[in-house]
């Protein structure tokens, strides 16, 4: 899980992802990529950690991703974005998607609906 500063790339994309308004995201994984999914579980310690330290801000964020409606997929073999999108198939039906990836990350106070 690549970091920027002090938060991963999938974490940008999640929070992009909600503020946007999207409801439920599917997580394509693969092969040793189960800290992306313990990443986005509840964490009991590092929640009551922040509460003794009183760093509400930061609960509320982690909160907010444990909450959120994630679901993941794994892809049994590596073979490209293309194929990566037709794992969500079932997922998604005929209903309309968003493909997001985290090789770019700007901020913004309110994502941009135009892109």
């Amino acid at each position: 899980m690549l970091t920027i500063v002090d938060k991963s790339i999938i974490q940008f994309t999640v929070e992009e992802a909600l503020a946007s308004g999207i409801e439920e995201i599917l997580i394509i994984t693969g092969r040793h990529k189960c800290p992306i999914e313990d990443h986005f579980d509840s964490n009991v310690e590092l929640e009551d950690n922040l509460i003794t330290k009183e760093k509400w801000e930061l609960l509320e964020l982690v909160k907010l991703t444990t909450k959120a409606d994630l679901f993941f997929v794994r892809q049994a073999y590596p073979n490209d974005l293309g194929d990566a999108i037709y794992q969500a198939k079932s997922f998604v039906g005929e209903g309309s998607f968003v493909v997001m990836l985290g090789d770019n990350i700007m901020e913004r106070d309110v994502p941009s609906q135009n892109n």
